[in-house]
């Protein structure tokens, strides 16, 4: 249940001379702080010995319904003067005729406590924890009236209450008897270097603003942490600082020990655990990149030198101009301290002598990346394709063991290339090469006379692929014949 409990506090302090009330110099009141009340006196004047019937006989009175089930912790004693329940509390709570009940408290011994005008003393505090919302009245009075009047302090149904006409109003406030009893924690997993975020699930704790008192155990052992937290809608988040999570850990437990909002809610000596996962960032200390030449038209090849762990890692990497762009991402596999990282065709569209590729972050398959910069370059060529377009074959006639004699006519730029052709029968062979020199435009192909063993009247050649220096060769099928 959720408890809010609100605190009427109507008191002062009576000191009684054979019954009759003497001046008034002393005032008591009550704080509230989480599940404690705390008794005060206000002295108006000095006191350095307080008057005998003053520390012999006061009283004080907690009124409240019946209807409600209190429970009541030991008095803590917080100056000289020592408070006790007072066994002359009527039968243990007894209705007196309105549906009230009391709890009632006294000093009866010799105090060394000296009070000065307008400083408080705090006299004594107790622990209380209500079943329900309750309204409490704070009454004084002293021994004398209780021996004799025998209904002290007593909302009696006949003469009601006999002090209502002696006490004083020190103030109101608002009282929260809180409850945590389903309030839980839910830790998302983060990585080394953020902060850590926890979910709280408030359950019995009302929307609002708390402090959060928590622990955190090994590896990052913290005692006494505190956080706000804002409740809405029954959830909020507690967040732990990265500088409070420096190692990483596969279960690493917080412990939520106090809640206290600003209304008085007070909560100690709670133990709402959860844990989380810190996952290690990938080290990329090492890390270093060589790109192949390649051929327009081809994916780009990068090569990963890396002490990363063995594993599947998204690369981000920038490309500089002519093919400039940002923010790509690529797959890579690191395996023994390597990987590949393939750039597609499709943004490798110009062609350049110097292609500079950068890699600028990694993230590993938990959603760890490095916080500080990552930037891993290097430049590479994307050449041009053989202009096959205008090329054309003339094969001379040959006697049988002669090598064979094929003139190329072409716009390829001057050069040595290699030929790929086909023979058709009687001679049938596919897959043959020939190194073919360029210049002005023509250059002469030679098959070998082994290639050529069978007479024919009609021997054709088709050259099908033309390969350059940079080994690069056309995109599109070559085939250019002639017969000899």
């Amino acid at each position: 249940m959720k408890l809010k409990i609100y605190l009427l506090i109507i008191m002062s302090l009576l000191v009684f001379a054979s019954g009759k009330v003497m001046a008034q110099d002393v005032d008591v009141c009550a704080s509230v702080s989480g599940n404690t009340l705390t008794f005060t006196y206000q002295p108006n004047t000095d006191f350095i010995v307080p008057p005998f019937n003053f520390w012999n006989s006061q009283l004080i009175t907690i009124r409240y319904p019946n209807t409600v089930t209190v429970s009541w912790g030991a008095i803590t004693q917080l100056s000289s003067f020592s408070w006790q329940e007072d066994s002359a509390t009527p039968g243990g709570g007894v209705d007196g005729g309105d549906g009230f009940i009391y709890k009632t408290f006294n000093s009866a011994n010799t105090p060394t406590q000296n009070m000065s005008d307008g400083v408080d003393l705090d006299v004594f505090s107790i622990m209380i924890t209500p079943s329900e919302n309750v309204t409490f009245e704070l009454i004084t009075g002293n021994a004398w009236t209780i021996a004799n009047a025998k209904n002290a302090a007593i909302n009696n149904a006949v003469t009601g209450n006999e002090f209502n006409a002696f006490t004083t109003d020190c103030g109101s406030q608002t009282f929260i008897a809180c409850d945590a009893s389903t309030t839980s924690l839910d830790g998302a997993t983060i990585c080394l270097e953020d902060d850590g975020t926890i979910t709280v699930t408030g359950g019995t704790l009302d929307d609002g603003t708390y402090t959060f008192t928590y622990d955190l155990a090994a590896p990052n052992a913290v005692t006494g942490s505190t956080a706000s937290v804002t409740l809405a809608g029954g959830t909020g988040t507690l967040t732990i600082p990265a500088a409070e999570l420096t190692t990483a850990t596969a279960s690493q437990t917080i412990t939520v020990t106090q809640i206290e909002d600003v209304m008085g809610c007070l909560l100690t000596g709670l133990t709402i655990s959860d844990d989380f996962i810190i996952n290690p960032i990938p080290d990329v200390s090492t890390l270093t990149v060589v790109a192949d030449d390649i051929c327009v038209g081809d994916d780009g090849n990068v090569t990963v030198t890396t002490s990363l762990a063995d594993g599947t890692y998204d690369f981000t990497y920038d490309l500089a101009a002519p093919n400039a762009a940002t923010g790509l991402t690529a797959s890579v596999t690191i395996s023994g301290g390597s990987g590949t990282m393939t750039i597609p065709a499709a943004s490798l569209t110009n062609t350049t002598a110097s292609q500079t590729v950068t890699v600028t972050n990694v993230t590993d398959g938990n959603s760890c990346s490095p916080t500080s910069a990552v930037s891993s370059s290097d430049a590479f060529a994307i050449n041009e394709l053989p202009d096959v377009s205008t090329l054309t074959i003339v094969a001379d006639d040959i006697c049988v063991g002669d090598d064979g004699n094929v003139t190329v006519m072409t716009s390829l730029a001057d050069g040595t290339y290699d030929f790929t052709y086909d023979l058709a029968a009687p001679n049938a062979a596919t897959g043959l090469t020939a190194s073919v020199t360029i210049s002005g435009g023509s250059g002469t192909m030679t098959i070998p006379a082994a290639s050529l063993t069978n007479t024919s009247a009609s021997q054709t050649v088709t050259v099908t692929n033309v390969t350059d220096g940079n080994s690069c060769s056309p995109a599109s099928a070559v085939s250019a014949s002639d017969a000899f």
